[in-house]
């Protein structure tokens, strides 16, 4: 994949950062999307980007969550990207200034394309998807929905009930563009990867279809 290349690296300012939800022990696919996700943000913006674990069970809302009030406690927006998704900077840029003008929650794209390997073009596309993938948020906003839900565990939905909490609140705003999500894995009927653990992917649908709401 032909990488976008940087356009205005310092126009948001170094008090905006990215974090990016870690697993320590994730497979030698993921890795590598992570760590090319890494450097490209650290090539074509100012921005600080913290990678962000949170130990076991892994729990990706605990993941952002650390990364927000601990890693980044002073960053103003908060942008959160995918471990497996690349934005172009303007688009990134972009998203930030929106999450500044007004309260809400700011995706980075409009379009979200899928890899996937040995085939030219992409198998899946996603117009506005409600997974996270690239979103800004102001710091007021974040605390004030009450972060992401923790007790999701494994892959699934906590990112969705963190826009749907989101737009109860305000509307959701989108900056026209491309998200690329880098393959690292065959995926499920319902989605899920494969290696993702498919008891945490049931418990977290059930959560999300009927548990209560943080900070209900």
């Amino acid at each position: 994949m032909r990488l976008p290349k940087e356009t205005h690296p310092t126009s948001v300012g170094r008090r905006a950062g990215v974090v990016i939800p870690w697993k320590s022990d994730s497979s030698a696919l993921r890795v590598e999307a992570c760590k090319t996700v890494v450097e490209y943000l650290r090539s074509v913006t100012a921005l600080r980007v913290v990678r962000s674990d949170c130990g076991e069970p892994w729990s990706p809302g605990r993941a952002r969550n650390y990364g927000a009030r601990r890693l980044l406690w002073d960053a103003d927006p908060v942008v959160f990207v995918d471990a497996d998704t690349i934005v172009p900077p303007d688009q990134i840029a972009s998203a930030i200034r929106l999450a500044r003008e007004a309260p809400g929650l700011v995706y980075g794209y409009t379009l979200y394309l899928r890899q996937r390997p040995g085939r030219l073009g992409y198998e899946d596309e996603f117009m506005a998807p409600p997974s996270m993938g690239c979103v800004a948020i102001s710091r007021e906003s974040f605390e004030l929905v009450g972060g992401f839900d923790e007790r999701f565990v494994g892959w699934g939905y906590e990112d969705v009930e963190f826009a749907q909490r989101c737009a109860e609140r305000w509307p959701l705003r989108r900056v026209d563009g491309v998200a690329t999500h880098l393959w690292h894995g065959s995926r499920r009927d319902d989605d899920s990867p494969l290696d993702a653990d498919a008891d945490d992917v049931a418990a977290n649908l059930e959560l999300f279809q009927h548990g209560d709401r943080v900070g209900a």
